[in-house]
């Protein structure tokens, strides 16, 4: 898949308002709440001749959220930062929204994702993408209810429960790579193995070294310009993250940083180096875990949540193989089995990839 999304909104994040244009669908005046006769009239005026249309999911408006909304606008304008898609994202928190899949109607195979809800102005916003591949619309279903079912597990777990996830994985383990391009979230190299003395040492370092680089998401999340545009806030996560790291290192005098740090494993070499590299990242994760704690809001968090288990991008990349683009750039590779249904094969960020 080639991954739009995020390099729009990294874009948004650094252009005045008034200098952006945003493809949208319009109808019709402001309404307290979307519709689904609204939304599917929207997706079928610009879908392909001959094809059909289903809603795959429906996001309720978030109760008692509508002032936050309000004030993530306020928040992107005061600091110059541009809405995203008209504010898709702040209409799905006040008037809520649908996930909307067009399907060929000879083969049942999904053509189109689309996000519909409703933008600032009132209008209908419509966030549009391809379906790379060939996916049956009831696989597609199936992804979408579990891939954000997986997405608000991960988000909402902290560092002390991270291992819990394992299971998610597929083998019931987190991956390992033998070459450096194929790294992911919770990803180590396939050398590990041989140098841990027990399986719990492998996956302490998967958990820690995870956690480290997935901070700037989950920090991203505690952000109030959030929803108005996420590429912004991810921006300000990965400022926030290289500030704190830089912070802790400079408390560590006598604790000189391992040769892992501060993101490569394939320098651990012997045992000793790995658990060297555990006690570091255990000492950083830490710390910055604390600073996230401190200043996050739950109302906030669980708001911008919400919102991150959509899925915008979706296509298959193989015989039973499917990746998924959902907010805030993550992008979620699984595997579907027969006798246990999906598992991920692996998590990274589109930021990554290379967009057209």
């Amino acid at each position: 898949m080639k991954h739009r999304i995020l390099s729009m909104m990294l874009i948004c994040a650094i252009t005045p308002l008034a200098l952006v244009a945003k493809q949208s669908s319009s109808t019709g005046p402001q309404e307290e709440r979307l519709t689904p006769e609204r939304a599917l009239a929207a997706v079928r005026s610009q879908s392909s001749p001959g094809s059909s249309i289903l809603i795959a999911r429906e996001f309720p408006p978030t109760a008692n959220i509508q002032d936050f909304a309000q004030r993530s606008l306020n928040e992107a304008s005061s600091r110059h930062i541009s809405v995203y898609n008209e504010g898709i994202f702040l209409g799905l928190l006040e008037v809520g929204g649908f996930l909307i899949l067009e399907v060929d109607s000879t083969t049942g195979n999904a053509i189109s994702i689309n996000l519909v809800s409703r933008g600032t102005t009132g209008r209908i916003a419509i966030e549009s993408n391809k379906v790379e591949g060939t996916i049956r619309d009831i696989q597609a279903k199936e992804l979408i209810k579990n891939t954000g079912d997986f997405v608000e597990a991960l988000l909402r777990t902290p560092l002390s429960g991270l291992s819990l996830i394992e299971g998610k994985f597929d083998g019931g383990h987190f991956p390992e790579y033998s070459e450096f391009e194929d790294e992911s979230f919770f990803a180590t190299p396939q050398a590990i193995r041989a140098l841990a003395t027990d399986e719990p040492e492998r996956r302490d370092l998967a958990v820690l070294f995870g956690a480290f680089h997935f901070w700037p998401i989950r920090y991203a999340l505690s952000e109030v310009i959030y929803p108005a545009n996420p590429g912004a806030a991810l921006l300000l996560g990965h400022k926030k993250h290289e500030a704190f790291v830089q912070e802790f290192v400079r408390g560590q005098k006598s604790l000189a940083p391992p040769e892992c740090f501060p993101g490569d494993l394939e320098s651990v070499r012997t045992p000793e180096q790995l658990r060297e590299c555990i006690t570091w990242f255990k000492r950083l994760d830490n710390f910055l875990e604390g600073a996230l704690q401190k200043d996050r809001i739950p109302s906030i968090f669980s708001a911008n949540l919400s919102i991150s288990t959509v899925p915008l991008e979706l296509g298959a990349t193989g015989p039973d193989s499917f990746s998924l683009l959902t907010l805030p750039g993550l992008i979620i590779d699984c595997r579907h089995r027969s006798q246990t249904g999906f598992a991920v094969r692996s998590i990274s960020s589109a930021e990554e990839s290379n967009p057209d």
